[in-house]
């Protein structure tokens, strides 16, 4: 253990990590991973693959070459039928889709004190233990 506290890195996260036209938010994604304890899962996998295939026409080789890096990175949380089951419940609860309650769900088996995303509510806690933190808002504050 390395004393640092435990985070969940959402998609985008993942993808500004390796973008080169987002400096910026390249720099934040990588202190957060300098910062924390991170986290993967295999949906956040799999949606970075999907993305830089059909969005950004990334080489394949260039997805395989970061996909082994974050592998050896990262732990990976697999998703199982209990986050499936559990993400069904925070999205009743919470109202965030699908997707996102799926990354909720695995950053909570994972016992993350953090999810960082740019895209759910900055600040809300998640069933009294998962903080969500939009590490891109204008204020800057991580």
């Amino acid at each position: 253990m390395n004393g640092k506290e435990k985070a969940f890195l959402d998609t985008n996260v993942v993808i500004y990590l390796y973008s080169e036209d987002e400096t910026q938010k390249q720099q934040i994604a990588e202190e957060i991973v300098d910062d924390y304890d991170c986290c993967i899962s295999t949906q956040v996998l799999n949606e970075y693959c999907s993305a830089c295939i059909t969005k950004f026409h990334t080489p394949l080789d260039d997805v395989r070459a970061s996909v082994e890096e974050m592998l050896s990175e990262f732990p990976n949380v697999n998703i199982e039928p209990a986050q499936i089951r559990n993400a069904l419940d925070l999205r009743v609860k919470y109202d965030y889709n699908y997707w996102d309650c799926l990354m909720l769900s695995a950053a909570l088996k994972a016992g993350c004190n953090y999810i960082f995303t740019e895209d759910m509510q900055d600040g809300q806690i998640i069933e009294n233990r998962l903080t969500i933190k939009n590490i891109f808002n204008t204020s800057g504050a991580i």
